[in-house]
């Protein structure tokens, strides 16, 4: 489990703490759940295969169109945890001093800036909801900048909450190529209406003066679109887009990501999805003025490793 560092009051320190459980607990029922289906297809996998086969004979149908039918309309879950490496370029201004902020892969490991996050979907039909959480902790190397006192050595620290979830819904779900080949490609867009909330807590350590705090939290609608490839050999590619923001909480925001995934069977049959990819996102957020001042106006980004299982 990661813990972590330093989030100002004890609310958001429980609900970290409260989403990791949800999170831990989720992986469990998976197992469990994936458990009880792997010894009932165990003591009832001949009578179900015989009664495929023989519907498939008599009806013209193979028996993954069979398994597609019965189930296309059922409810799914599926439960994603994965780790996001940061690298992060941008400015942030904390009570009105503004510090460039910035950190390279060579600065990932030796600052540990690392997000974990974990993302739940439920579908059911062409309709669907979605909750994507991420907790990180971003810090900088020392630089020097021009403060009101004159030029200083500064390390920006942040601690960083998103929750996002909303609405999707199915608008493609086809074959590209001969349906009949063993080669097709399944391809499916889903359509994205949401939101998406941020707190953060930012420091500003400033050598030799005292340091400068402020949090903030805001609220972002967004809209957008998750396209899948499924490929032959149980490859797929993914990709996600969405902007939002439109002066309600940011003045603007966007994000892309792009995954590559190979399944796999986990208690089940190719249940499982291990994915490797990239994400960016990007925020400019102000507010207040002045000795106020407070601005975030970043793009975090860097590679994604994860695992998606459906219950």
């Amino acid at each position: 489990m990661i813990i972590i560092k330093g989030f100002g009051g004890a609310i958001m320190r429980r609900l970290v703490y409260l989403t990791q459980v949800l999170i831990c607990v989720s992986l469990l029922v998976c197992i469990t759940h994936g458990a009880s289906i792997c010894m009932a297809q165990e003591e009832t996998g001949q009578t179900e295969n015989s009664d495929i086969n023989l519907t498939a004979d008599n009806n013209n149908v193979s028996e993954s169109e069979l398994v597609k039918i019965k189930t296309k309309d059922d409810w799914s879950i599926t439960i994603i945890p994965y780790l996001w490496m940061l690298a992060i370029d941008g400015d942030v201004t904390v009570k009105g001093t503004k510090s460039p902020i910035s950190v390279n892969f060579g600065d990932i490991l030796d600052n540990l800036n690392f997000a974990f996050m974990g993302e739940v979907r439920v579908r059911k039909g062409r309709i669907g909801g979605y909750l994507d959480s991420i907790f990180g902790f971003l810090e900088t190397n020392r630089k020097t900048v021009q403060t009101g006192g004159g030029p200083a050595k500064v390390k920006v620290k942040v601690d960083l909450v998103i929750l996002e979830g909303g609405f999707f819904y199915r608008a493609i779900d086809t074959t590209l190529g001969n349906p009949d080949s063993g080669a097709k490609t399944n391809m499916k867009l889903d359509l994205i209406a949401g939101g998406r909330w941020t707190y953060l807590e930012t420091k500003l350590d400033i050598k030799s003066s005292p340091n400068v705090k402020g949090d903030k939290n805001f609220f972002d609608p967004i809209v957008g679109f998750t396209s899948v490839f499924d490929f032959p050999h149980k490859i797929n590619f993914s990709t996600h887009g969405d902007l939002g923001g439109f002066s309600v909480g940011s003045e603007f925001t966007w994000q892309l990501w792009a995954t590559l995934g190979y399944r796999f069977g986990l208690f089940g049959d190719d249940n499982a999805n291990v994915l490797v990819g990239y994400r960016a996102l990007s925020q400019d957020y102000k507010d207040g003025s002045g000795e106020n001042r407070f601005r975030w106006d970043v793009i975090i980004h860097g590679p994604i490793i994860g695992l998606a299982i459906d219950l």
